[in-house]
């Protein structure tokens, strides 16, 4: 621009409105020699761009959303990091920072180049403020700071082949950094990648199309927008506000748990089913195709579907649920019920061979399954399916109560009942003969039901 066409006050007014976090937009023009539709075709861009006379400033107000500073509180309580990284002018992006409480530091430090192509660090609010150049470390106050990061020093800082900046000094500026602006769609990428070599888990959030990079290299990418964004980033939201973020944790976090607990249920199932058609191959018996077929598909099927139907919880924790499948915390729980199913197994079968009543398996033809053996086994086996399904529904932090799944509990409640009332079919009907069952006493469906109880406390 022409130098004469600037007001005196240029500098001053463009502080005072993006200190205050307005969005600034410069205008400026010229008269071009003809004017007519041939010639400004042809002109090039660097006539068309030179010698401008400034125009004046377009402002803005950006207000921020409702929600904005409710979600960036919950996240914050939820000890998950939250960074602006904007293309807008770096005061504005401060002061929008601050009023939605994403910087909550006493002090915020931006970044000034030197002659030898180093850096000042400035207070934002008082310029006689300054870090120390080589730590970034601030002395004589025991107030909390953060950093402020332009573009344009955050491309200088990764300039490798100049190495001005350690790495140190380079990870510090990141951990230390809650705003980045005038970031260019490549600097967004840059900075997503950068995080990520930090060992961060990186969800960036954006709506425009200089965002692409960004929500496409992020670990989970959320558009607020049905454009091009939308393309890139793997979670679209119908509400265009940060809220969403909110909604994706839980989710994923619900999901991660169920999946584990699932997995956990379908190994705990097939160790059950192993502990008792082991017990009774040692006695030259098994399993009838019925009781199998009863097991899989009017227990077990049921009970696994309806323990993934609970919500998410509707709160995120600062807690988080372990991510790996092979660990100490999901595996040695799994062994530990395996054994006390085992136990809980062996004794009722030791008990009952005391029975009076007891009859031994014949090893052998189509009589090898009945038994009491087998009937007693089938029954209480019947009982820690369910249990286990019980303890392995878990709720809070992650999921909603178990109270509030009611497949669940009316899939438990008919299981329950269903197994007590199997117990109570007489051995010579033709559910009994279907089932292969023999005849037990009162008394020990009553011990089956409390022994039950005892293994799922």
């Amino acid at each position: 621009c022409n130098p004469k066409s600037f007001p005196p006050n240029f500098e001053e007014l463009l502080y005072h409105y993006t200190h205050n976090g307005y969005r600034v937009i410069a205008c400026a023009g010229k008269k071009l020699k003809k004017n007519t539709w041939l010639y400004s075709q042809k002109i090039t861009r660097e006539d068309a761009e030179s010698g401008l006379d400034f125009l004046g400033f377009i402002v803005f107000e950006n207000r921020l959303k409702p929600s904005t500073t409710g979600v960036l509180k919950q996240l914050s309580d939820a000890n998950l990091r939250t960074v602006m990284c904007t293309g807008d002018n770096l005061l504005t992006a401060v002061s929008v920072a601050r009023e939605c409480g994403l910087v909550k530091e006493d002090l915020t430090f931006i970044p000034t180049f030197t002659e030898n192509d180093g850096l000042v660090w400035r207070e934002i609010d008082d310029e006689k403020l300054s870090l120390d150049s080589g730590s970034l470390d601030l002395y004589g106050s025991n107030k909390s700071y953060g950093l402020a990061v332009s573009g344009d020093v955050f491309r200088h800082l990764l300039k490798n082949d100049i190495n001005l900046f350690s790495d140190e000094y380079i990870t510090k500026v990141l951990l230390k950094a809650n705003v980045f602006a005038r970031m260019s769609p490549d600097e967004k990428h840059e900075l997503v990648e950068q995080f990520q070599d930090l060992d961060y888990t990186v969800g960036f959030c954006g709506d425009g199309a200089n965002d692409c990079g960004a929500l496409k290299a992020a670990d989970v990418g959320i558009s607020l927008s049905e454009a091009e964004a939308s393309v890139a980033a793997p979670f679209t939201s119908r509400l265009f506000e940060i809220g969403c973020v909110l909604d994706v944790i839980r989710e994923g976090r619900a999901s991660l748990v169920t999946s584990f607990s699932c997995f956990q249920y379908m190994s705990l199932y097939s160790a059950i089913q192993f502990i008792t058609i082991t017990i009774l191959y040692k006695r030259g018996s098994n399993l009838g195709d019925f009781q199998f077929l009863w097991i899989d598909l009017f227990l077990i099927l049921p009970i696994a579907i309806f323990m993934s139907w609970s919500n998410a919880y509707h709160k995120v924790v600062a807690k988080r649920p372990s991510a790996n499948l092979v660990s100490p915390k999901l595996l040695i729980p799994l062994v530990v019920n395996i054994l006390l199913l085992l136990f809980f197994q062996v004794l009722i079968w030791l008990y009952v061979q005391t029975r009076a009543w007891y009859i031994k398996p014949v090893p052998g033809g189509d009589d090898a399954v009945q038994s009491s053996d087998n009937t007693v086994l089938f029954f209480y086996s019947n009982f820690q399916y369910i249990l286990c399904a019980i303890i392995l529904t878990v709720g809070p932090p992650y999921r909603e109560p178990v109270n509030k799944n009611k497949p669940f509990i009316a899939n438990v409640v008919v299981a329950v009942v269903l197994s007590i009332g199997l117990m109570n079919i007489s051995a010579d009907s033709l559910l009994g003969n279907l089932f292969q069952l023999t005849e037990i006493t009162f008394g020990f469906k009553v011990l089956i039901v409390v022994w039950s109880v005892i293994n799922l406390a």
